[in-house]
């Protein structure tokens, strides 16, 4: 994972995804290259949301790949339901905001 890591250009992830809201609704807001990375990571394992939340919680190679630090809270599954629900919709970066 380290090496995948280091191939990725995150200042570029990050200005590409710079207008995904990450507004907070009675929950914790992800930040958007972190739930980027994860689902590089979802659809390289293959992994279904449920899974993906799993491995996130337990994995610190995957932790650390997606910027979130060892005592750092990780999504559940319905933050990876509901980008993806945003994807399929066809909206862009501007209306990918947590609804």
């Amino acid at each position: 994972m380290l090496g995948t890591a280091a191939l990725l250009d995150r200042a570029e992830i990050e200005c590409q995804l710079v207008g995904i809201s990450a507004l907070k609704r009675g929950e914790p807001g992800w930040r958007p290259p972190a739930l980027f990375c994860a689902l590089m990571l979802a659809t390289w394992h293959e992994f279904s949301d449920v899974r993906l939340a799993e491995v996130l919680d337990d994995r610190a190679s995957f932790r650390h790949f997606c910027g979130f630090a060892a005592h750092e809270r990780t999504p559940e599954r319905i933050a990876f339901v509901r980008l993806a629900g945003c994807w399929s919709s066809g909206a862009g970066p501007g209306h990918w905001s947590r609804r």
